[in-house]
């Protein structure tokens, strides 16, 4: 039983919405201060040596951070102009093309980091993701095994689960996503209950989608 990728966006939107309800407030304006100041000396460094494409990319990851996608990506794309095979950069500008909801920009960046890195971890699970969201499972299922067969991080390893329990259950696969519903329970107690929680949610709703009367 496979999830049509309407439904699972509509799980992914509706829980989105909730996770944002949630969220604190602007109560940051000190750590963004800290990031803008870094920029500014960041800056100056690039005007003292304008191929820096290292700074330049450092830049872009922090403007990122503060929201402000268009100069993150604008300065990512310089420094892959200057150092075109830099896969960090690569992923960052994935990974901001994600942020504003444009996945096939983000494949496209995420494929280039791969065939630069090809055990590029971090890649591959973002690769995953992004597959995911535009429901194309099987290759998210692939690409996020791929990557916990790598280096990830701790945080790294548990949003490869998360994502790879959902592209399970989107799949109509759910002994499969339970097993990494398990696996991030080692990593993350809580991520694996809202996990579970999803999970149930898509499984409720291919039940219901199947039970409900054909139209003559």
């Amino acid at each position: 039983m496979r999830i049509k990728p309407s439904l699972a966006l509509f799980v992914l939107t509706s829980i989105s919405i909730a996770a944002l309800a949630q969220s604190p407030g602007d109560d940051d304006q000190a750590r963004r201060r800290s990031v803008e100041l870094q920029i500014e000396e960041w800056k100056r460094q690039v005007a003292r040596n304008p191929q820096d494409y290292k700074v330049l990319a450092a830049i872009a990851t922090a403007y990122g951070s503060l929201g402000r996608y268009s100069e993150s990506i604008e300065l990512y794309k310089e420094a892959i102009a200057i150092r075109p095979a830099f896969p960090e950069a690569h992923l960052g500008l994935a990974i901001t093309y994600g942020f504003l909801g444009k996945q096939a920009e983000k494949i496209t960046e995420c494929k280039t980091a791969i065939r630069l890195r090809p055990k590029y971890g971090e890649a591959h699970a973002s690769l995953g993701m992004s597959y995911g969201r535009v429901g194309r499972y099987p290759e998210a299922i692939r690409e996020l095994k791929t990557a916990l067969e790598l280096d990830l991080t701790a945080a790294q390893q548990a949003d490869a689960h998360f994502a790879l329990g959902l592209a399970y259950a989107f799949s109509g696969q759910f002994p499969a996503a339970l097993t990494e519903q398990d696996a991030l329970g080692r990593l993350d107690p809580r991520r694996a209950a809202d996990l579970k929680q999803m999970i149930a949610r898509v499984l409720a709703v291919a039940v219901g989608a199947e039970n409900r009367p054909s139209r003559q």
